[in-house]
């Protein structure tokens, strides 16, 4: 899997936190998935542009994200593709740029 993975620490209690993730992804019109087994926020449907994927878990002082992209159609798309390399690079760019604030208010609250 190619996947972008980051540890974000929190302060915060986890409900707050989970709370701030859920509102901060269905806002970005990201919505819940089951994808090969694991829980993750989707985005897209590779018809026009690629998919989006966000994965969140919790430990008990940090959040980790999982982030990749895949091409393709539904779900035989192509591989998954981590967010960096030029190869689909607009649409990593975009949910780079995602990631990097929500793990910014993450460390923030």
């Amino acid at each position: 899997m190619a996947r972008t993975c980051r540890h974000v620490p929190y302060k915060a209690n986890f409900k707050s936190v989970n709370d701030y993730v859920e509102r901060f992804l269905s806002g970005e019109g990201f919505s819940q998935k089951d994808y090969q087994g694991e829980q993750v926020w989707k985005k897209g449907t590779g018809l026009m542009t690629a998919m989006e994927y966000i994965k969140v878990e919790f430990t008990e002082n940090e959040v980790v994200l999982y982030a990749w992209v895949q091409a393709g159609m539904g779900n035989v798309g192509g591989k998954e593709m981590d967010l960096t390399g030029i190869v689909g690079s607009i649409p990593k760019k975009k949910l780079a740029a995602r990631l990097d604030q929500l793990e910014s208010i993450i460390r923030s609250l």
